[in-house]
């Protein structure tokens, strides 16, 4: 009777509780909850394959992109190498052959360029890399255009016969012969500067060279315009003048022009570059995010599955939890117990769905924290004592790591102090050693310019190049007059002049290719011919063509140590010493040209152009000083004066070329017949005068004789004929007897001539004695 009534509807909800616990209603929706984690695994699964597709195509494409990327940047790069040999065409070939290997292959290229683009525009799908790729085809179509056009100016340059720089060179000569024969003599210093100024444009095509040019030139038409000269004689050189600087400045606008036209290419190739660059990083851009999105998709994927199988596990975990609640509340007071007793009071006993036990729990719980917190209080200030002794020690430490940090630092600053002082003490050592060879060079330098001959050139060089290059062998070779063969005609290091012999210019790398020959393995690295038949064992070595004014003169030959025989030499003070030959060589090249042509203008300056003997210039030079040695020493002088008998009638019957081979012969004629200190110079149209230092009346009358003699047998054969008979009348007079000064001598001799004339002709007369 005591026991309550129940309604229907609440036992249908307690056998609803009973049936369906919350340990069942939770493994239920975590169970919903896997699969429906494992449903969304699969569907990112299969979003993980489309991207894996994806990602191949974008390798694909990019491989092939990048395949005619490379051969596109290939392609540019061989172009400007056709460029550059393209630039040293005109100097090395001559006009009339112009090969078209020079721009034939850029065509092709660039055609090759231009194909590639567009099959790069039919593999690429992205707006963005398409208009990187129309930019570069602009580039690549301004490089052919200008190419195109700079083809063009080189072959203006060498259309005229020889090319510009031959006929400047040849005006120039014409305008020296012109200015020799009516010019007044500081017109030819004039000359002399302006063709050192071209040289020197020819050499470099600076501006300011140009400019130098244009200078000396309007000096030049300056002196020729205040001249004494009529204007008829007047006329001719500046015509010629205002040839030579026509042809000058079409040169120099040509220059200007290719100058402009190379600096386009090479702002057609730096537009065409980036945008390569550009297009190789848009399409690895691509790639990288589609490899990330497989990225992304698989490890999603991946974890769908693992949160899935997780909480499926966890499901089935909680079902025995719950069914063993209680037996695990047991054997949590058990082990509570335990602990407590073994003096474990951070026990606790965890909370539980059972009300008796979970009362039980709390009691014992609130025990032992009880008693947790009394031995905390105990510990703390137990604990505050040990961080007043662990503060004491830390301090001391700190102290300690202080001291040992400064000593470290002490013996790191000294280090330093070390390593710099020896850093210092190297680059002043460098520095002084720099110092000693630009002092040395600018010393050669200031003596090869005061050098008169090639001989003086080479012992300066024999003195200085040891000294620049102390540690290095090397021999300077220059072409012989034949230009057949190099001779060695300078050498140091231990290398003497007769060891390394002579060579054909054909067994240099460096003369053949026109420019320096560098071997840094003589193991990988072709030879020189010259260098692989002098034997010995094999050195890095350096071989530089020697050139001036578009001449080639030779090549400065430098063998190296090998690289593990100085390996305390540096990469920097290696290429230091290949700089200086550089520098030696042009300055050689310099210097060598300038002498030589010194000798060519003072030959030129003193010899007849027709006959080869000396002309009256040098006569009138020589004359004064062999009267005034002759009357220093109290020995005789004798001069003879001749003129060819009836010269105007070789001009009249068989032509003024005729005339010509008839001084030609009379002048090798008289070469033959002078003794050594002899001089024979033309005196003007057909008349020459011969000196005969200490020389008697008597044998100067036996040389003229002799002359004479050997005259009549000249024989001339011009035009299936043999010309007339040659004959001479000859003046003698000698010093004091006829004259005491050049001009009294000069007058005596002409006049003796001119009664060998009136007497008949083909005789010797002797002048009068002066009274």
């Amino acid at each position: 009777m005591g026991d309550s009534l129940e309604l229907p509807g609440e036992k249908k909800k307690g056998f609803a509780r009973r049936r369906f616990g919350l340990g069942t209603r939770i493994t239920l929706g975590l169970t919903a909850v896997a699969v429906l984690v494992v449903l969304a695994g699969a569907v990112l699964r299969a979003a993980q394959e489309s991207a894996i597709e994806i990602l191949k195509s974008h390798l694909e494409e990019e491989a092939r992109v990048s395949e005619r990327v490379h051969q596109i940047r290939t392609a540019l790069l061989e172009a400007r190498r056709h460029d550059h040999d393209l630039a040293l065409s005109y100097r090395q070939t001559p006009p009339e052959a112009f090969n078209p290997r020079y721009w034939q292959p850029v065509e092709e290229l660039l055609a090759g360029v231009r194909q590639d683009l567009e099959r790069l525009r039919g593999i690429v799908q992205d707006p963005g890399i398409l208009r990187e790729i129309r930019g570069i085809q602009q580039a690549v179509e301004l490089y052919g255009t200008e190419y195109a056009a700079l083809v063009d100016l080189h072959r203006r340059m060498g259309s005229a016969a020889g090319g510009l720089e031959a006929q400047i060179r040849d005006q120039e000569e014409q305008l020296e012969a012109a200015i020799s024969q009516r010019g007044p003599a500081s017109a030819l210093e004039r000359l002399k500067a302006l063709r050192f100024a071209r040289i020197d444009y020819f050499a470099r095509h600076r501006p300011a060279e140009a400019d130098a040019v244009r200078a000396s030139s309007q000096a030049l038409a300056r002196d020729i315009a205040a001249s004494p000269l009529s204007e008829p004689a007047r006329s001719p050189l500046s015509a010629a003048l205002d040839q030579y600087r026509l042809l000058f400045d079409r040169y120099a606008e040509v220059v200007e022009e290719a100058s402009a036209r190379r600096a386009s290419l090479v702002k057609a190739v730096a537009e065409a570059e980036p945008g390569l660059d550009r297009v190789l990083s848009q399409m690895r851009s691509a790639r990288v995010l589609a490899y990330y999105s497989v990225s992304l998709s698989d490890a999603i994927g991946y974890t769908a599955g693992i949160v899935g199988l997780i909480t499926l596990l966890a499901a089935g975990w909680m079902v025995l939890a719950l069914r063993r609640n209680v037996m695990r509340a047991i054997e949590a007071s058990v082990d509570f117990a335990r602990r407590v007793e073994l003096g474990d009071l951070s026990a606790r006993i965890a909370e539980t769905e059972a009300p008796a036990l979970g009362r039980l729990a709390e009691v014992l719980n609130e025990m032992a924290a009880s008693l947790e917190r009394a031995r905390d209080q105990h510990l703390d200030q137990v604990k505050a004592l040990q961080r007043e002794v662990d503060s004491l020690r830390g301090r001391v430490a700190v102290q300690d790591k202080i001291l040992q940090a400064a000593q470290a630092e002490t013996r790191s600053l000294e280090q330093q102090v070390a390593e710099g002082a020896r850093e210092l003490a190297s680059a002043l050592e460098e520095v002084r050693m720099r110092n000693r060879e630009m002092m040395l060079f600018n010393e050669m330098s200031s003596l090869l310019h005061t050098c008169r001959s090639d001989r003086e050139a080479f012992d300066v060089i024999d003195l200085y190049a040891g000294r620049l290059f102390p540690l290095e062998e090397g021999a300077l070779y220059f072409l012989s007059p034949t230009h057949d063969k190099l001779e060695c005609l300078a050498a140091w290091g231990g290398v003497s002049r007769e060891r390394p012999g002579s060579f054909g210019p054909e067994a240099c790398l460096a003369l053949r290719r026109g420019h320096v020959h560098q071997v840094e393995d003589p193991a990988a690295s072709p030879l020189c011919e010259h260098v692989r038949a002098f034997g010995g064992p094999r050195r890095p070595y350096l071989c530089l063509p020697m050139a001036a004014g578009g001449d080639t003169l030779g090549i400065l030959h430098l063998s190296f140590s090998p690289p593990e025989a100085s390996a305390e030499v540096s990469a920097a003070a290696r290429e230091h010493k290949r700089d200086m030959a550089k520098a030696l060589a042009d300055q050689i090249a310099l210097a060598i040209s300038n002498i030589r042509l010194r000798e060519t203008l003072h030959r030129q300056s003193i010899r007849d152009p027709l006959t080869g003997l000396f002309n009256r210039r040098y006569l009138e030079e020589s004359l004064q000083r062999e009267v005034a040695r002759a009357e220093r020493t109290g020995r005789p002088l004798a001069l003879l004066m001749l003129d060819v008998d009836h010269f105007k009638r070789f001009n009249d019957s068989y032509g003024h070329e005729a005339g010509d081979a008839v001084l030609r012969a009379l002048g090798r004629l008289l070469r033959q017949s002078v003794r050594e200190g002899d001089i024979a110079c033309r005196f003007g149209g057909e008349e020459f005068v011969v000196l005969l230092p200490e020389a008697t009346l008597e044998t100067a009358q036996e040389r003229a004789e002799r002359i004479r003699d050997e005259a009549r047998r000249i024989r001339i054969h011009r035009e299936g004929r043999y010309l007339d008979p040659v004959s001479v009348s000859f003046g003698v007079a000698i010093y004091p007897d006829h004259g005491v000064s050049a001009e009294t001598l000069l007058a005596a001799a002409d006049a003796a001539l001119y009664r060998a004339k009136s007497s008949g002709r083909d005789r010797v007369m002797v002048s009068l004695r002066a009274s």
